[in-house]
């Protein structure tokens, strides 16, 4: 998961696309990458990535769901709203399908009010779909705009050093999505 809105401020769009490949191997250390949960990336689904895929929020400051060309194939499903999207993916009859969504929870001068909103759109769509397809393993990149709380009921679902965050009503919405169906913030930078 990656907020690009000053990445993307350096380089302009298109340059950012073609110089996708250089910008994961920086962060990740390699050149493979199978798709990239974008926040804040200020483009719209009209905006061209050929021959990759490209799911984008209704919102242009929300989120996207950049999907490598190679793997566009096995999307089953596209889910837009205007902070997040989704896509269900299914390789084979054989394997587990996956659920790929990418958020933007509002900022906190929006209240707890619009992370709830965003919040219940996601674990909707989660509730909806595990009856559907059975094993469905679930990915999350979300820029939260929350720091998240170490200690109580909820600190068995946090990896990494930045979940030092105080408890509060906002940590409270995203930390009940993520116990709500067994995911891990993975808070490493």
């Amino acid at each position: 998961s990656w907020n690009v809105r000053r990445l993307r401020r350096r380089l302009g769009w298109r340059d950012f696309m073609i110089q996708l490949d250089d910008a994961v191997a920086r962060q990740t250390g390699s050149k493979n990458w199978s798709f990239v949960c974008l926040q804040e990336q200020g483009i719209s689904n009209a905006t061209a990535v050929e021959p990759h895929v490209l799911i984008s929020s209704t919102s242009v400051w929300g989120a996207a769901l950049l999907i490598h060309s190679h793997l566009s194939c096995y999307i089953r499903i596209q889910h837009i709203d205007t902070d997040w999207v989704a896509a269900i993916m299914q390789f084979d009859d054989s394997s587990a399908p996956i659920c790929i969504i990418s958020a933007h929870l509002p900022h906190e001068g929006h209240g707890c009010d619009a992370d709830d909103s965003c919040t219940a759109g996601i674990n909707r769509f989660i509730a909806k779909a595990k009856p559907l397809w059975k094993g469905l393993r679930v990915f999350l990149g979300v820029d939260a705009n929350v720091e998240l709380p170490v200690f109580g009921d909820y600190s068995y679902n946090m990896v990494g050093e930045l979940g030092t965050g105080a408890y509060t009503d906002r940590s409270h919405v995203i930390m009940d999505l993520l116990n709500t169906h067994s995911l891990t913030a993975a808070n490493t930078f």
